[in-house]
This record gives structure tokens, sequence and C-alpha cells, in this order.
């Protein structure tokens, strides 16, 4: 479960998100905002894990790509990732394409690689 404090940084950077329409939209898809708690799972090439979950929230969501708020730096850039949209679990490959400061948490870009069953098991990897 993500920290209440990250739970409620997200939802303030939503409603400022929200209030800040660009003039020209400059992305090929339109995204929607969202705070949804996520599980997040390191993996690697393979989808193995790698490690122990973590915990992230959404906050934004389009067809191709997830930005993700985490309490602290993530180092990892292939992760699956577990969360739900309008009462759908949703389980997701994705990979990090960009990562920015955002006050004390880390704003993490991720592109959608592929739709997973479930979170990957089995013996976590160091």
């Amino acid at each position: 479960t993500p920290p209440p404090e990250l739970l409620r940084f997200a939802h303030r950077q939503l409603r400022m998100a929200r209030a800040e329409k660009p003039e020209v939209e400059r992305r090929s898809e339109p995204r929607r905002y969202l705070v949804s708690p996520v599980v997040v799972q390191r993996v690697d090439g393979e989808q193995k894990p790698l490690g122990l979950p973590l915990a992230a929230v959404t906050r934004d969501l389009s067809e191709s790509g997830v930005g993700l708020i985490f309490p602290s730096a993530l180092t990892h850039d292939r992760l699956a990732i577990a969360f739900e949209v309008e009462g759908n679990d949703v389980c997701l490959l994705v990979e990090v394409h960009w990562r920015n400061q955002m006050g004390p948490f880390e704003y993490v870009g991720c592109r959608v690689i592929d739709m997973l069953e479930s979170l990957p098991e089995g013996e976590v990897h160091a």
C-alpha cells in the first residue's frame, strides 16, 4: 500500500494537471488522469521477479503509457504493474522511459510493452 502522503500528493498533482490545460496538446493520444494504488514488481528480461514488490500510485494513463509516482527513486527500468481501473484489474509489463523529481517523490513515465494475466510469480532473484 502506498504511504498516505504519496496518495495525498498524487491527488493534489491530479487537480493541478486538470486545471492546467495546454493551449496545444502535443500528445499523440489522449491521457486520462487517474490516482490508483499500484503494486510494482521489478522484473528481468524473462519477466522473472527481481526483489520484493514496491508500492506506487498512477498519475495518468493512455493507450501506450502510464505515469507512476513512487515514494523514492526507482533504479530499475522493466516493471510488471497491477492496479484497478473502474473496477477492473489491469496488469501490464512496462518500460521506464523517463524520470522526474516531483517534490519529495519520483514521477516515472512508462511505455506499455504488453498486457499480463497477473504479476510474475516464482522465486525472487536479487
